[in-house]
C-alpha cells in the first residue's frame, strides 16, 4: 500500500522540518526550538536509538536495498572521483527506505505534540508536498565554512579519523571539500527555485538571530505567559475554552471552584490576553498521595511547552509525597514518562452525570 503525500500532510500537520547542508544549524536550532517551545526534537542521526529500531526491522522483502548494503571497504569507497561520488548519490534507495521509517515515526511522535524534525530530505519536491510552506525552513552553509567546521566535530569524528587512516588522506580529504561546495551550491539552488524559506549561515551568524528568523517564519510568537499556584486573582471569566471534547463539561464557574478547591493548583495566564490558557490540579490526602485528575492546555496556545512547565511545577510542588498518580490515555505514556513517571495499571470509575460537577 502506497500512502498519498496529501494524507501524510494532513498526519504531518505538527511537524516543522528543518532541512539544508551539514553545518548549517539544523541540529542546534532545533535544540533551540524544543527548549523555548517545548517541542519534540526528532533527531535523523544515525547515531539515534530509533535508527537502532530501523536497523532491527530491515527486512530484505521490503527494504532490499538497506538490508543487503555489504560491508564497505573504506579504501575503495574513498579513492573514488568527485563524479563516481556524485553519481553514486543519485542511487539513494537506502535513504529513501529509511525516510519511510522516519515519517511514519514522525506522524506517531506529533499526534499529540509538535514537532521539530532535524531530518535530511534531499527531494525538496517531495517535501513540498508533504508539508507546508510556512512549516519548512533550509539552513544552509556555505563549502568553505562546512569545510572549516565538518572535520572539527565530535560527531563526526569517526568520519574524519576513517579517512585520515588511509592512503594519501589528503587527496580524499580535497574530494570530500569538493562534494561539500558543490552540495552546497546545489541545496541552494534549489531550495531558493522553489522559493522555500533558506536561512544562510555566514560568518556573522549568532543562534539568537537565526532562532528569532525561525520564530517569525514558523508563526512562533513569544507569549507573556504567567504562572502561578495563587487564586486568589482568578475570576470564572478567565476560564474558557477548557474540557474540550467533554460531553457535558464543568462551567468556567465549576472550574474555578475545582482549582479554588484542590490541594493544589497551577493555571498559566496570557497576561497580555488577561486569560487562563492551561491549567493543572492535585488532590492529596497531605500524609502519603497525591493525585493530578486535570491538565489541560486550550488549543491555541499547545505545543508551546506550556503544558511542561505546568507538570515540571506540580511535580516540584509536591515531590515531598510518597506517591503522586496520573491516569491518563495510553498514547500519552511517552509524554509522562519524560517526567519520570512509570507504566502501571489503574481502574477508574465514572458516574457521567455528574460530569458537569453541577451536581455537587
Amino acid at each position: 500500500m502506497n500512502i498519498a503525500n496529501n494524507i501524510l500532510k494532513h498526519s504531518l500537520k505538527n511537524v516543522y522540518f528543518l532541512v539544508g547542508t551539514a553545518c548549517g544549524g539544523k541540529t542546534t536550532m532545533a535544540r533551540e526550538l524544543s527548549k523555548k517551545h517545548g517541542f519534540i526534537h526528532y533527531n535523523d542521526n544515525w547515531n539515534e536509538a530509533h535508527f537502532k529500531v530501523w536497523q532491527s526491522i530491515i527486512n530484505e522483502k521490503y527494504q532490499p536495498h538497506s538490508a543487503n548494503r555489504k560491508e564497505i571497504d573504506w579504501e575503495i569507497y574513498f579513492s573514488r572521483s568527485v563524479e563516481e561520488f556524485l553519481a553514486d548519490k543519485n542511487d539513494n534507495h537506502g535513504s529513501a527506505e529509511y525516510l519511510e521509517f522516519s515519517i511514519i515515526e514522525l506522524i506517531k511522535l506529533s499526534q499529540n505534540n509538535k514537532v521539530v524534525a532535524d531530518v535530511w530530505i534531499e527531494d525538496l519536491d517531495f517535501l513540498t508536498e508533504i508539508s507546508d510552506y510556512g512549516r519548512i525552513a533550509c539552513l544552509i552553509a556555505p563549502g568553505e565554512l562546512i569545510i572549516r567546521d565538518y572535520y572539527k566535530r565530535d560527531d563526526h569524528k569517526d568520519f574524519t579519523d576513517c579517512i585520515k587512516s588511509l592512503k594519501n588522506p589528503e587527496s580524499k580529504f580535497e574530494t570530500q571539500n569538493e562534494l561539500f561546495r558543490i552540495g552546497a551550491k546545489e541545496f541552494l539552488n534549489n531550495a531558493e527555485k522553489r522559493n522555500l524559506f533558506v536561512i544562510k549561515r555566514t560568518e556573522d551568524s549568532t543562534v539568537e538571530n537565526t532562532l528569532a528568523q525561525l520564530e517569525q517564519h514558523f508563526g512562533l510568537k513569544s507569549l507573556n505567559i504567567e504562572y502561578t499556584k495563587d487564586m486568589s486573582g482568578i475570576t470564572a471569566d478567565m476560564l474558557t475554552g477548557f474540557f474540550a471534547g467533554w460531553p457535558n463539561p464543568p462551567t468556567a464557574a465549576a472550574h474555578l471552584r475545582i482549582l479554588q478547591n484542590s490541594y493544589r493548583s497551577f493555571v498559566a495566564i496570557d497576561r497580555d490576553a488577561g486569560k487562563v490558557v492551561g491549567f493543572i490540579n492535585a488532590v492529596s490526602d497531605e500524609v502519603l498521595t497525591a493525585y493530578i485528575p486535570l491538565l489541560e492546555v486550550v488549543e491555541d496556545y499547545q505545543g508551546k511547552g506550556i503544558g511542561n512547565e505546568l507538570v515540571k511545577r506540580m511535580l516540584a510542588e509536591i515531590n515531598n509525597l510518597y506517591m503522586v498518580d496520573i491516569c491518563h490515555d495510553k498514547e500519552l505514556t511517552s509524554y509522562y514518562a519524560k517526567f519520570g513517571a512509570y507504566q502501571s495499571h489503574s481502574s477508574i470509575f465514572r458516574n457521567y452525570d455528574a460530569q458537569s460537577g453541577l451536581l455537587v
